[in-house]
């Protein structure tokens, strides 16, 4: 099949004629011109009546019914907003609790973020993108990227994540963010989520650093241990200013 080929400023183009005017639709990727020729795709004048001159004209000015002033005086007698009558009752209803709660529980009931399977599932594409180094978390604390020795950059989540990497490039430890490492366990809403750990260093221990430990760090301590025991790895959990070893959620091998 011959594809037409037109040069515009030097680049390819290639050419689609539409069906019904035979106007030129020029296309610089091949994919795009083979789908519009199989879907027989019309030009804007064409697809869309309103960019005729002739019917775009009829539109203008006074021919617009809107924008006759008889035509805009009628609604605006007639705008329903302006009815006394109509605007208290709109208030009576907007400020009726009854109604407002009954509004609020159907909105919760019907919300789709709040389905179980959604929920897992989005957070199954975020773990996964944590895990690779695909997002980055932005908080109230300290963040940004860190230009390792080989040049490459990884970015901290926090200023204790900071200080860990100067420390793992000073004594020449090796080490990674971007693990791909996510361990599954069941939060405490029984839903299944994801523990994705902050570092993995010589490539048997994995290091978790916390300015302090709250209810769900535990949970995830207690899972990665479990993990890492069958992995035959190494789990270190560092908490505080000083990044103080804690040997209670911690595991050597």
């Amino acid at each position: 099949m011959n594809i037409p080929i037109k040069i515009i400023n030097n680049i390819e183009y290639y050419i689609h004629y539409c069906p019904t005017c035979n106007n030129e639709m020029p296309y610089n990727r091949k994919s795009n011109f083979y789908h519009s020729r199989k879907i027989g795709k019309r030009c804007q004048s064409c697809a869309n009546p309103m960019k005729k001159p002739e019917i775009a004209q009829k539109f203008k000015g006074e021919l617009n019914p809107s924008k006759r002033p008889e035509f805009r005086k009628w609604m605006s007698e007639n705008n329903p907003m302006y009815d006394l009558d109509v605007i208290k009752k709109h208030k009576n209803s907007c400020n009726n609790p009854a109604r407002r709660e009954n509004i609020r529980q159907r909105m919760l009931k019907n919300n789709p973020w709040k389905d179980p399977k959604i929920i897992e599932k989005r957070t199954e594409t975020y773990t996964k993108r944590l895990s690779e180094g695909k997002y980055n978390i932005k908080n109230n604390w300290k963040t940004g990227y860190y230009i390792r020795k080989n040049g490459n950059k990884e970015w901290y989540d926090s200023s204790y994540e900071l200080i860990k990497m100067k420390e793992y490039d000073k004594n020449n430890i090796e080490w990674t963010k971007k693990h791909k490492i996510r361990i599954p366990y069941i939060s405490n809403n029984g839903l299944k989520t994801y523990y994705v750990p902050d570092f993995f260093i010589n490539s048997n221990t994995i290091e978790e650093v916390k300015g302090w430990i709250k209810e769900n760090d535990i949970i995830k301590a207690k899972v990665a241990i479990d993990f890492c025991k069958n992995k035959k790895w190494n789990y270190k959990f560092y908490v505080g200013k000083e990044l103080i070893l804690n040997n209670e959620l911690s595991y050597q091998n």
